[in-house]
């Protein structure tokens, strides 16, 4: 594989800003013998200038995978993941989908799956590779992952106007997502060229959810694709939508495209927290109110993750944001192994990952996951 000097770690690749471009097509690498190898497929809407990837929409898809190398001391659920890259490769279309297609067939030959992950608010392009990977690892699912990348800034802050710098930073980014929907339409279409929509799950986290909705609300050639193919299942994690809105109009828009639709909510997510603030509404993903309800509609299967077990100490409980994806090992395992390989939602209650409110919505317990295999109890 080749090896870049600035690409020691994503940390080192981050303050580096190294000029990399991908290599040319090339087969995807079998794992590392000293240490696990995961790759990570990318569809990337971002420019590039010398190999530096920019905060700005390029005139092409570039379509390619990421490999890194990933050790752990102990516990990958709820212990840091150390993680080095390796090789990057950039793919055609055409070799795109071969190769995404021949990954996911691997994960059963009777019933592949690909997971499309569409990033939110503040994510780089190395970060996002980072959180995906991390995400594939905690959830103990095979399912490759592929990834969207549309140019976020990567800090989360930005030159202050007015004093106003996550404000500032915060509509940017939520118009660089918007300005991203042709762009999304043309990578789906290329994955459910793939794998076919019967085995997509699609996640859409935090403000990319905005842009996923309305891709999948107003692209015609992708609702008549997906009404005849739905997706598998098409997961709202800490979706940054006004709440009114998701109630009234992007769930009644989705469910005709999707076979299963779901909401991850939670009480204490402080980005969308300071949404809220700025948008002045409720946002879907954040369960507010006394006492606090999450949304429930009819299709719609809501989860609330607010006690599900998460990675990090005693400092990440307390003053993390609990809104990353890569952190939430209990939803991890609920959105790969529960809902990707179509186990119905009382599974949650067979294993006691979760338990069925009143309302009809799945709180998830603090439990451990548990080993993959206890879903054989669900069968």
């Amino acid at each position: 594989m080749m090896r870049h000097a600035c690409w020691v770690g994503f940390a080192i690749f981050a303050a580096a800003g190294c000029a990399h471009q991908p290599r040319a097509a090339a087969p995807v690498p079998a794992q590392a013998a000293s240490a696990r190898a995961d790759t990570i497929w990318y569809i990337s809407t971002r420019a590039r200038e010398n190999g530096r990837v920019l905060r700005r929409l390029a005139d092409s898809l570039e379509f390619g995978y990421v490999v890194s190398s990933v050790k752990s001391d102990g516990d990958v659920i709820v212990n840091a993941l150390g993680l080095t890259f390796r090789d990057s490769v950039r793919l055609s279309r055409s070799a795109f989908i071969e190769s995404l297609r021949e990954r996911s067939g691997g994960t059963s030959t009777a019933d592949p799956v690909a997971i499309l992950y569409v990033h939110g608010f503040g994510t780089w392009q190395h970060e996002l590779f980072s959180h995906a990977t991390q995400s594939s690892i905690r959830s103990r699912s095979p399912i490759p992952w592929v990834v969207f990348s549309w140019p976020s800034r990567g800090s989360g802050i930005t030159w202050p106007r007015a004093g106003e710098v996550f404000a500032r930073a915060y509509w940017e980014d939520s118009a660089s997502a918007m300005a991203s929907g042709p762009a999304l339409a043309e990578g789906l279409h290329a994955v459910l060229d793939a794998v076919g929509g019967a085995h997509v799950l699609l996640v859409a986290h935090s403000l990319g959810a905005q842009v996923t909705s309305a891709t999948l609300a107003g692209n015609d050639s992708l609702r008549q694709r997906l009404a005849a193919d739905p997706l598998r299942a098409f997961a709202f994690f800490a979706p940054d939508v006004d709440a009114k809105r998701f109630r009234d109009t992007v769930v009644p828009a989705m469910l005709p495209l999707t076979h299963r639709l779901l909401l991850y909510a939670s009480e204490h997510d402080r980005i969308l927290q300071m949404s809220k603030a700025l948008n002045k509404g409720d946002r879907a993903g954040l369960i507010r109110g006394s006492p606090p309800l999450p949304i429930r509609l009819a299709g719609l299967e809501t989860i609330d993750v607010t006690d599900g077990l998460a990675s990090g100490g005693w400092m990440q409980r307390v003053f993390g944001s609990h809104h990353g994806l890569n952190r939430a090992s209990a939803a991890l395992f609920d959105l790969t192994q529960l809902v990707a390989r179509k186990f119905p939602a009382a599974c949650r209650a067979t294993l006691g990952t979760a338990s069925l409110l009143i309302g009809g919505e799945w709180r998830l317990t603090s439990m451990s996951p548990p080993d993959p295999v206890a879903l054989d109890a669900c069968r």
